[in-house]
């Protein structure tokens, strides 16, 4: 319910996150699925760590309600909402520990999506939550797994969500949800950035994107009130190199590379 995160697996299986259920899941070749874990709030976003770990991007849980033929996170927190987290799973037995709750005494809000370097670090978004009319101002960080550091390196960031490296690691790029903007980050080293700069403004909610092994940037656009989903290929000069469109029968927020 509400995948998110997917993950493709050398098995050929793919493993994502289930918002509404609270899960993370493996579905296989045949597309049956299969509850790895039990995650509890709301799993965001996934990444397969270097320790063969499944790390989360936690967001705390939402109050559901229905729009249309959808559900969709509603803007009342739940009861049992204490904030977001980090955690990480045991592929083999399902174990869930949670990492990270809060940096520099500063509660984590609604952890978004996750992407990890070569170093084995790794940075994420913190979305935030809705309440009415208030908004939290997220945030970007970078964290190891091990639970020994984690850093606050951009706030304020409106709607920070979908987060990928380039091949080469030197940049940071970043979905900005509300203003369907892309923003690439340079990196001077592991979990410093150098500067900003906005890469890319779309028409549509910009939820999350993906670096394939060229370099080229690919973003799915939905337009709200469209029937179509959108796809914009970025090339490696952050260039329109093309754009597919396809029917859509459910709202499409993410996507992995098999």
């Amino acid at each position: 319910m509400f995948p998110e995160g997917p993950v493709a697996m050398q098995d050929g299986s793919i493993l994502l996150v289930e918002i509404e259920r609270g899960t993370l899941t493996r579905v296989d070749a045949t597309g049956e699925r299969t509850i790895v874990a039990h995650c509890g709030g709301g799993p965001n976003g996934a990444a397969l760590g270097p320790d063969g770990r499944m790390y989360i991007c936690n967001n705390g849980g939402f109050i559901w309600t229905k729009n249309g033929p959808f559900n969709r996170p509603g803007e009342t927190l739940p009861d049992n909402y204490v904030g977001g987290s980090i955690q990480s799973v045991n592929l083999e037995d399902g174990m869930v520990h949670s990492i990270y709750t809060e940096c520099d005494g500063e509660p984590l809000k609604g952890p978004n999506d996750i992407v990890f370097d070569r170093q084995g670090g790794f940075y994420f978004t913190d979305l935030g939550k809705r309440r009415g009319r208030q908004i939290d101002r997220g945030s970007i960080f970078y964290a190891k797994i091990d639970g020994s550091m984690i850093i606050e390196l951009i706030h304020p960031f409106d709607t920070p969500n979908g987060i990928g490296l380039s091949p080469d690691e030197k940049t940071l790029y970043v979905a900005e949800t509300n203003a369907a903007r892309l923003w690439a980050f340079d990196i001077e080293s592991p979990g410093v950035l150098k500067k900003m700069a906005p890469v890319f403004f779309g028409r549509a909610g910009c939820y999350t994107n993906l670096m394939d092994m060229s370099g080229s940037t690919l973003l799915p656009l939905t337009p709200r009130g469209m029937s179509l989903l959108q796809l914009w290929v970025l090339d490696v000069l952050r260039q329109l190199h093309r754009r597919e469109k396809f029917e859509r029968e459910s709202l499409s927020l993410n996507l992995t590379l098999w």
